[in-house]
């Protein structure tokens, strides 16, 4: 199967009978921004539309100190350092990723950079790479677990 848009929504269709109601949103969600950054020349926009399709699967409805389950909100217990070296070296280096892609993501946002500016076309590119490559997994991923637990997805469909 092709982690693209369309092969993912070929796969979609054929699956979301077997689909909950909050992992239908977002799989349906997510794929549809995958399809607008996926059909987007501009390396700006590509970003932003691929951040949208990362955060309409992952995202979440929020309360003020509390999770969506409406329970006390609380840090998981400190896990003891038995992690082999190469797995706590990977999840080091995915956080520093996660934390550059956000940081470009606030710039661009909260208009701390120019469209199609010199100043971070590197950065763009490489981001646009990871994402484009991390979004469609994300989404198959999902779909690999339709019978996990899968929390209402922020803003859900009213009226």
């Amino acid at each position: 199967m092709q982690r693209t848009h369309q092969g993912l929504k070929a796969r979609q269709r054929a699956e979301r009978v077997g689909y909950s109601d909050n992992l239908g949103l977002r799989v349906h969600r997510a794929l549809s921004w995958l399809d607008r950054a996926e059909h987007e020349a501009d390396p700006d926009s590509r970003f932003i539309f691929l951040w949208i399709a990362f955060n309409a699967a992952y995202a979440k409805t929020l309360m003020i100190g509390f999770t969506s389950t409406s329970q006390p909100a609380s840090k998981p217990p400190r896990k003891p350092l038995t992690t082999p070296w190469p797995d706590r070296i990977h999840r080091r280096c995915l956080s520093i990723v996660s934390s550059r892609i956000y940081i470009l993501r606030n710039q661009i946002i909260h208009a701390g950079a120019t469209w199609n500016g010199s100043v971070n076309r590197v950065q763009i590119r490489d981001c646009v790479a990871i994402l484009g490559d991390l979004v469609p997994r994300v989404i198959e991923v999902m779909m690999d677990n339709p019978g996990g637990l899968w929390s209402e997805a922020g803003y859900p469909v009213v009226g």
